[in-house]
């Protein structure tokens, strides 16, 4: 089980790199992460599912420039070779301070690369 929590660590680590690196320079680019039908994603509460409601809701994001900054990415081995992934860190948007974010994603393994099965975006505003 060793070998598998450090093969996942691995995978959770070049993947948030290469999400978020995406995200911050060309986000219609993500497409290639998610299925056409299966992949779901709650952003902020709203939830869409397939790959054209989640690009257009993420080309839709009412920013100009945005920058991901990470602080931890946890990864955990699933059932059937997936990955559940943690990220933590914060996010900078055109001129506004910087706000904490987490984000979970539970990739599923299709032959050598992963897709985007599931996924949860919050900021970590506190309204009270």
């Amino acid at each position: 089980m060793d070998a598998a929590i450090t093969e996942a660590t691995a995978v959770a680590t070049q993947f948030a790199t290469h999400f978020y690196n995406t995200f911050d320079t060309n986000r219609q680019q993500l497409h290639l992460l998610y299925d056409d039908n299966v992949s779901l994603m709650t952003f902020e509460g709203a939830t869409v599912t397939g790959k054209q409601k989640i690009i257009e809701k993420l080309v839709s994001l009412p920013f100009q420039t945005v920058k991901h900054i990470l602080t931890t990415v946890d990864g955990q081995p699933t059932i059937d070779q997936g990955i559940m992934i943690l990220v933590v860190g914060q996010l900078k948007t055109d001129n506004d301070p910087a706000h904490a974010f987490s984000e979970q994603f539970h990739l599923k393994k299709v032959g050598d690369s992963y897709v985007i099965l599931n996924q949860s975006f919050r900021l970590s505003i506190h309204h009270g």
